[in-house]
């Protein structure tokens, strides 16, 4: 079919997903200042990886173009406005940058 996929047996993967750019609105969350929900689910999203690369389990980054300025995930590329799933361009972004990493690996 064209593109060799590498399997990695050894190593363990988890991916993470950023919060929604528009969720603070949607979820009428008006006790905090622009971007704070972002900073810490992403501070969250910092300490997580940082315990699952000490277990020795990688952790597969939504891609830097996804990011708003606080480090959500840009509307774009959600499902729906505030939802935590993304839609098939972001899925189409993310996988690609998978494979990379993954295939970096092998």
């Amino acid at each position: 079919m064209g593109r060799k996929v590498n399997v990695v047996q050894s190593k363990k993967f988890a991916s993470c997903c950023a919060v929604p750019a528009s969720y603070q609105k949607i979820a009428n969350k008006l006790n905090f200042a622009n971007g704070e929900i972002a900073f810490i689910c992403n501070r969250f999203r910092d300490r997580a990886t940082e315990r699952l690369n000490a277990m020795g389990i990688g952790c597969h980054r939504p891609p830097e173009e996804a990011y708003d300025e606080y480090g959500a995930m840009l509307d774009v590329f959600a499902k729906q406005p505030g939802d935590y799933h993304g839609n098939a361009s972001y899925g189409r972004m993310m996988l690609e940058k998978v494979l990379r990493e993954t295939d970096a690996l092998a």
